[in-house]
C-alpha cells in the first residue's frame, strides 16, 4: 500500500536494490499498477496479472521471479499455464525459484526439469535463462561480472556447441538432451551450475 511506498522509496536512496512480490492477489489492478509505477528491480510470481498489467511488465523488461510448483500448490494455477509461459514467449526475463522448499519438497534442480518438460525448452532457452539470472542479481558489477564467468564456464560444459566447443560423444541409446531422463540430467548440472555461482559469490564477498 501507500504506507509502505516511503520505504521503498528509502531503501533506493540508500543504495539498494528492490524486488517485490507482485499480483499475488486477483483483481488488484489499483495496486499491481502502482508496484510498477515504483519500477523494482525485479517482481516475484506475478501470478494474478490482468492483460493491462502482463501489458505494462513486458514492456517494462522487469526480471520476474518464477516460483512454479508454489504457483500450483497455493494458487492452483496448474504448471501449464504458469506465468512462465508468457514470459518465455515474449522473451521476457524470467528466473526460476523455489517458494517454501522444504514444505513443498522441491529445489531449484526439480523447478528446472519440470519447466524444462512442460513448456519443451531447448539447451539454448536454458542457457539463456541462466545467463540472464546473473544479470538480475543484485550485486556490484564486479562481483556480478566474475560470478558471470563461473557460470558461463559451467554452461560451456553443459552445452559446448552453444559456447563454440566440440561436443563430448553422447552415451550410447541417450536420447534427446531435453527430452525424457535428459531434462533431469540437465536439471541437475543446471542446479550445480547455480551453487557454483552462488558459492564463488559468497568466497567473493568474504575475501573483501
Amino acid at each position: 500500500g501507500g504506507g509502505l511506498l516511503p520505504h521503498f522509496e528509502r531503501a533506493r536512496k540508500a543504495g539498494l536494490r528492490v524486488s517485490l512480490h507482485f499480483a499475488e492477489n486477483e483483481g488488484c489492478e489499483e495496486e499491481h499498477g502502482a508496484i510498477l509505477d515504483f519500477a523494482p528491480e525485479r517482481v516475484g510470481h506475478a501470478v494474478f496479472m490482468s492483460k493491462p498489467i502482463t501489458a505494462r511488465l513486458l514492456k517494462s523488461g522487469t526480471p520476474v521471479e518464477v516460483c512454479a510448483t508454489c504457483h500450483e500448490a497455493f494458487y492452483k494455477v496448474p504448471l501449464a499455464r504458469n506465468i512462465f509461459g508468457t514470459l518465455h514467449k515474449a522473451s521476457h526475463p524470467a528466473v526460476l525459484c523455489c517458494d517454501n522448499a522444504c514444505l513443498l519438497r522441491t529445489g531449484i534442480d526439480t523447478e528446472y526439469q519440470r519447466v524444462i518438460q512442460t513448456f519443451g525448452l531447448s539447451a539454448r532457452d536454458v542457457d539463456k535463462m541462466l545467463t540472464e539470472a546473473v544479470g538480475t542479481t543484485f550485486c556490484d558489477e564486479g562481483t556480478r561480472r566474475r560470478v558471470g564467468d563461473r557460470v558461463e564456464g559451467r554452461l560451456a560444459q553443459l552445452f559446448p556447441t552453444l559456447h563454440g566447443r566440440k561436443p563430448a560423444p553422447a552415451p550410447p541409446g541417450e536420447g534427446g538432451l531435453m527430452g525424457g531422463a535428459g531434462a533431469a540430467a540437465v536439471a541437475g548440472t543446471v542446479a550445480a551450475s547455480l551453487l557454483i555461482g552462488v558459492a564463488a559469490y559468497a568466497k567473493l564477498r568474504a575475501g573483501r
